[in-house]
């Protein structure tokens, strides 16, 4: 396969939506919110509401965290995914060919 400029902008684009890091960062997030629920579910088998009200405030704490480093990684990723979607157009109009997928903005992407 001859690579030209447009191929690799395109492979690049490729990898970055592939990307498998965010994927197993995201994999251990949901490992902490399950972990949460069995905490959860454990401190409701015990039968002593007080407890189940300590508990459910330290885990909810703790999932609003996770959910927030989620959202991070996510956005990161789209911004990944974004500028190299963007590069690839920019190089396509540089080389006088035509780029109909999106615009120019991020927004558009």
């Amino acid at each position: 396969m001859a690579f030209n400029r447009t191929t690799i902008l395109l492979e690049l684009v490729r990898l970055a939506a592939e990307d498998r890091i965010y994927r197993e960062v995201l994999s251990a997030i949901s490992d902490g919110i399950r972990a949460a629920e069995r905490r959860l579910d454990d401190a409701a088998g015990r039968g002593d509401e007080e407890w189940l009200e300590v508990v459910t405030d330290e885990e909810c704490d703790l999932l609003e965290n996770l959910l927030g480093a989620a959202y991070v990684v996510c956005q990161t990723q789209i911004t990944a995914v974004t500028a190299r979607a963007l590069a690839l157009r920019k190089r396509r109009l540089q080389d006088g060919k035509a780029f109909t997928a999106f615009g120019e903005g991020k927004a558009d992407v």
